[in-house]
């Protein structure tokens, strides 16, 4: 009865010291950071889900929050464009500063300059002379879309209709003299 009795303790403490503590054992779906590899609980043990610094992200798991992949920290007072939104660095985050579309303006990042929102200067399609250029407003800013004088027309710009390059022509009841012939 001793020696059972001995087996039996050897054998408690033994299987006491293999079970329940293992670092591998989760609950399903449970996620953690390892490093930079944000990792999930899937059939009982953690497997990778992703590896954050392959994305240029760090795996960080703020108290009271899922652990995840995220962007690296912005320096306080950046600026940039996302889409149409103006954002600021404020807190190691990027944070919305201005919804430039909902005052119709656009968000643009000039090289050299800090991005803004800016009124455009004309209508997307709009279409103006500049002398015997014809301009077409693509982004907020016209551009030329037309040389007329490279093809030996005009840019008019009549009262109603949209402006072109016009070939030179007459107008109806105009006098003009060919020699020494008045023509009409």
């Amino acid at each position: 009865m001793k020696k059972s009795t001995l087996t039996a303790g050897i054998l408690a403490v033994l299987l006491a010291g293999c079970g329940g503590g293992s670092s591998t054992e989760c609950r399903e779906g449970e996620l953690r950071c390892r490093a930079d590899v944000l990792e999930a609980c899937s059939g009982g043990a953690f497997v990778v889900q992703e590896d954050c610094a392959a994305s240029g992200k760090t795996c960080q798991a703020p108290v009271g929050a899922q652990p995840a992949c995220v962007a690296p920290a912005c320096n306080e007072g950046e600026l940039r464009c996302r889409a149409d939104v103006l954002e600021a660095c404020s807190g190691g985050a990027f944070v919305v500063q201005e919804d430039c579309a909902a005052s119709g303006k656009t968000c643009q990042a000039p090289v050299g300059a800090q991005p803004a929102c800016v009124a455009p200067g004309c209508n997307e399609g709009e279409l103006r002379c500049r002398a015997d250029v014809l301009e077409v407003c693509s982004g907020g800013a016209f551009a030329m879309r037309e040389d007329c004088a490279a093809s030996g027309k005009t840019c008019q710009a009549p009262v109603g209709a949209q402006p072109a390059c016009v070939a030179p022509g007459c107008n109806e009841g105009e006098l003009r003299c060919r020699a020494d012939v008045l023509e009409v």
